[in-house]
């Protein structure tokens, strides 16, 4: 039992170990850009986390789920399940879309102690550019809540690190010829690739679930 908590949970421990560093280095990206950039960022990150309210929570508690039907065997109701998820969470996410796209000055103002014009036209950017890719975020979520929940950790710290990789690399790479607004473009786009080990796991788990499964069961004995 012991040994199947840490074949879980290290992994789960890397992840987030992983999205933490990433976030150091980004940050110091957006501060080499000013301060004006760096209240901008503050400012649009608050934002985000207004706009993913509505379908986060949902996103991570399929888990939850997944797993229970994953100690069923009932690999049918998962793959139903993470269909009917993504549509649920994906139709959330473009409301948020629409909303924050509407009204994004108006939002960023809520979090603006003084009128900056500079600031204001920063933080819209990048709730704009954020905003458009939010089925993105909340599909890897969700996909990646699956995963956990049958416990395909290991698939979860790839994507992780693809995200990672991709954020660290886009933001060093995209301001070089797109400014500041290069840097709002890097992690939307880590989202979009940090999916793909996500869905190409799946993909090749639904084929063949009985079988496949085997070696993700919790405590399963070889025979």
């Amino acid at each position: 039992m012991i040994r199947e908590y840490v074949r879980i949970g290290v992994p789960m421990c890397l992840q987030s170990a992983t999205l933490c560093v990433g976030m150091f280095v980004i940050t110091a990206v957006i501060n080499s850009y000013g301060s004006e950039t760096v209240a901008a960022f503050t400012i649009g990150s608050k934002v985000e986390q207004l706009a993913t309210v509505s379908f986060s929570n949902l996103a991570f508690s399929f888990s939850v789920f997944a797993g229970q039907n994953f100690g069923a065997r009932r690999y049918d109701r998962i793959k139903e399940g993470l269909r009917k998820g993504l549509m649920i969470v994906g139709s959330l996410a473009l409301l948020s879309t629409l909303i924050i796209e509407l009204f994004a000055p108006r939002l960023a103002l809520i979090f603006m102690d003084e009128g900056n014009e500079i600031v204001l036209e920063r933080a819209v950017a990048m709730i704009r550019i954020e905003a458009a890719m939010l089925f993105a975020l909340g599909f890897i979520w969700t996909l990646n809540s699956c995963l956990r929940g049958i416990g395909a950790v290991r698939i979860t710290l790839l994507s992780s690190i693809v995200e990672l990789v991709c954020k660290i690399g886009l933001s060093l790479l995209l301001p070089i010829f797109l400014g500041y607004i290069g840097i709002w473009i890097a992690a939307p786009s880590g989202w979009v690739l940090g999916m793909i080990p996500s869905v190409i796991f799946l993909f090749w788990w639904a084929k063949a679930p009985e079988e496949r499964s085997a070696g993700l069961m919790a405590g399963k004995k070889k025979k």
